[in-house]
């Protein structure tokens, strides 16, 4: 269960193999930015990352998240991502 966008949200666990793919679609995202020492981000790739953290979370995507905005709906996908990726800050500033 996370918290966002004013509400709680019960979401699926993540799988090992899911998790290693999120990483991996997640660390594209920023490849570029070294190669190139630069602040370049893959958008797509960024997009992808939020896309499989949002079918991970819930069975019905659709159904879920029917009502919402696509900028609620991109708030919530990259909270889920931080989620998975363990991410997220905790109250005193660490990460989970």
């Amino acid at each position: 269960m996370i918290q966002a966008l004013g509400r709680e949200w019960n979401i699926n666990p993540i799988s090992w193999g899911d998790r290693r793919k999120l990483h991996r679609i997640h660390s594209q995202i920023y490849i570029t930015s070294l190669i190139n020492k630069d602040n370049s981000i893959d958008w797509e790739k960024y997009w992808d990352a939020i896309e499989f953290s949002l079918s991970v979370a819930f069975d019905d995507v659709e159904k879920e998240l029917n009502g919402l905005t696509d900028s609620d709906i991109d708030s919530l996908g990259q909270k889920l991502m931080n989620h998975y990726l363990a991410m997220e800050k905790k109250e005193n500033g660490d990460f989970v």
